[in-house]
Parts: C-alpha cells; structure tokens; sequence
C-alpha cells in the first residue's frame, strides 16, 4: 500500500483507485513534498515517486489527481511542474509550455514555474484546468488534444493571484476558486471554445448582492449528485 499516509488528492474511475501526496502551504505556495502517486486495482497496489522514472525526476507538490472517463489515463497538478498525464505501462508525459498553453508564473519565471491546481472533465471529454499564479487562469485541454487558456485579466487584483479549484456545472459554467480572495469566478464560453467573443464572466464576492462569500477561510467546491455546486 501507500508508503506515505498523508494522501492529499485522489479519484476513482473504473475500478481504479490514483492518489498522491504533496500539497501546498497556508499561503498557497510550495509544500515541496517530493512526488508520491498510489494506484489500486483488483487488490494489487503499483508506486511512482520522484526517482522511480526518469520524467518524475525531482517533481513535488502534486495537486490533484483527475481520471480521463474515457479510459485509464491520469491528469495530476503540480505546483510548480506543470502536469503530468500518465498513459499505461508506467508511461508519464509532462505538459508544460513546450506542448500545451500552459502558463509560467511571472515572479518565477526564471525557474519555469508552471502552477496547475484542480481539474475536471466535462461532458464533452474537454479537460478543464486551474492555472494558478497566472492571468491566465483557465486552460483546457480539449478531447482532441489541443490545448487553449483563458485570460482573467480584469478580474484578478494581480498576476499572484491564487487559483486551485475548478468544477464545470452541468449547464457548462466554469466555477474557479481564488481561495485567498474569497472569491469566485464564474465563466461561460458559451459552448464555443474557440470563440472569445461570446465568452461571459462573472466575478462572486463577500458583499451581499454580489455573491455573499464567506469570508475567512479560503474555499473549497464540490458538485453534488443534484449538480449544485457547494463552497
């Protein structure tokens, strides 16, 4: 079983149980966790860590852990590494901004730092992506393979602004966290991925009348089996 009790994400599709540890600090920075990924199936339990492989070399502070409903594959967030796909027969590939849209975190760039925090698949098999510390805070890998993000520009206080978790409704809106802002954004691409200019966003906040968030503890989303979206 899993060396290291301290599971911080984990998903189950299909008979597949994937979890890992890492994590961030209260700030939402780096725990520098070096990477641990778990998967059971049928009672055999399998290990990555950060020298198993080549690839995992020297990677930390896994995020999350989405499972592709298609088939086995494996999207894990890395605070600071960009993300990981796991493809079978021990085969990782790592996403950075060599072959995705991926952003680097400008106070960081010098170090290549790539943030990604949740991710969720919608019905059309897209993957949705928290891109954090980054204007850029949305990207999405779509169910062909091309990758494109989204700028939040005018609704982020600065490019250090804090993004972990992401859910998409079943009406196709986008909900992302911004923990440390209490705030939330919610953005609709109308369905049309590649066209902007239908794009609509809206920006959750504690005032009364413009979300009513609460205040003070950071935030943390789950959609039920109703599809309500909880925070």
């Amino acid at each position: 079983g899993p060396s290291d009790k301290d599971i911080f994400d984990m998903d189950f599709k299909n008979g597949n149980l994937w979890g890992a540890n890492g994590g961030h600090s209260s700030t939402y920075g780096n725990s520098f966790r070096g990477l641990e990924i778990y998967h059971l199936k049928n009672g055999q339990w399998n290990s990555f860590s950060s020298f198993s492989l080549p690839i995992l070399n020297d990677l930390f502070d896994v995020l999350s852990v989405t499972i592709d409903p298609r088939n086995d594959d494996v999207y894990f967030g890395m605070l600071g590494n960009g993300m990981l796909r796991y493809r079978g027969n021990n085969s990782f590939v790592k996403f950075d901004t060599s072959n995705s849209s991926l952003s680097i975190r400008e106070a960081l760039a010098t170090f290549n730092w790539i943030g990604t925090g949740e991710s969720y698949f919608d019905d059309d098999f897209n993957l949705w992506i928290a891109n954090t510390f980054s204007v850029n805070s949305l990207a999405v890998r779509k169910a062909n393979g091309s990758w494109k993000s989204f700028d939040f520009n005018d609704f982020l206080r600065s490019a250090e602004t804090a993004i972990h978790d992401v859910i998409v409704t079943d009406e196709g809106y986008k909900w992302i966290a911004l923990p440390k802002d209490d705030a939330i954004l919610v953005f609709d691409d109308n369905g049309t991925i590649d066209n902007t200019s239908d794009d609509r966003t809206i920006k959750l906040v504690s005032s009364p009348g413009l979300g009513n968030i609460p205040t003070g503890r950071g935030i943390k989303m789950e959609k039920d089996l109703n599809g309500l979206v909880l925070s």
